[in-house]
């Protein structure tokens, strides 16, 4: 556990249950949420049952998905994942909003991406490159609840990811989450610590317990976590997909054929 000391993780706990009490102090509000969305949900039960206006249109509601993430403005896998996700929705007129949190100054103008400064922070000794940011948990729940999203996505398991689980048991949406990181294998590399490993292993597996459905890229991916104990019913293969217009026969150069000797057709 010498890892564990000189990663500073007790400041992280110490950071953690001053936040932990500070939203003790605001459980009111979170309550006050709670039956909002029950009472909007109601409302709209007896405006469809009993409708007092023109019919309503026969087109169902296009569906509004917040998804969460800790890390979207970095150089990495989920970010650049969650990016084509952004462009892919909006050509296909889908409504996919990514909630993140960052101290990055630069505006987006883009209306699917909303950032929120963050609270605080934390730095990772083992890993410098990349912060644990916290959430202004209150102005997120309250966005959320404003915007009407009918379902949570989460894409990582941080400070973010545990604010969408939250936000989602408070406006009673479904949550789902993907696993896209084998972070209990980083952070054994990373620490060179078995222990922290383990430990890491029990949060990933309480976390996406929580989900509704949890996506996988791969089979491997999805009996791992099943052999961790993760319910087989409730994870679900979400394979990558490959952009055809990129990697297109009319882009061939000869490269491959040259590289490895292949002859045309073969």
């Amino acid at each position: 556990m010498d890892n564990l000391s000189r990663g500073n993780v007790f400041g992280l706990f110490q950071a953690v249950g001053s936040a932990g009490s500070l939203y003790f102090l605001m459980a009111p509000y979170f309550i006050a949420f709670s039956h909002f969305a029950q009472d909007r949900r109601l409302a709209g039960e007896i405006s469809r049952s009993c409708p007092l206006g023109p019919p309503p249109s026969s087109t169902a509601p296009r569906l509004r998905i917040a998804h969460f993430t800790d890390t979207f403005y970095q150089v990495n896998g989920v970010a650049l994942t969650l990016q084509q996700q952004v462009a892919m929705a909006k050509k296909n007129n889908k409504r996919l909003t990514v909630i993140t949190c960052d101290w990055i100054d630069e505006q987006d103008t883009e209306p699917e991406i909303k950032k929120f400064r963050p609270v605080g922070s934390y730095d990772l000794a083992e890993y410098p490159e990349f912060k644990l940011h916290f959430p202004p948990f209150l102005e997120m729940l309250q966005y959320c609840y404003q915007e009407e999203f009918m379902a949570i996505h989460t894409a990582t398991p941080g400070p973010v990811g545990l604010a969408a689980l939250v936000i989602a048991r408070i406006l009673k949406l479904p949550c789902y989450g993907t696993y896209h990181t084998s972070i209990p294998q980083y952070a054994r590399h990373l620490t060179e610590d078995p222990d922290i490993e383990d430990l890491a292993w029990k949060y990933i597996c309480w976390y996406y317990d929580q989900m509704d459905r949890v996506y996988v890229s791969s089979q491997s991916t999805r009996q791992e976590l099943i052999g961790k104990g993760l319910a087989a019913e409730k994870i679900q293969l979400f394979a990558r997909g490959i952009d055809t217009q990129r990697f297109h026969p009319e882009k061939r150069n000869g490269f491959f054929e040259a590289r490895f000797a292949v002859r045309p057709g073969h």
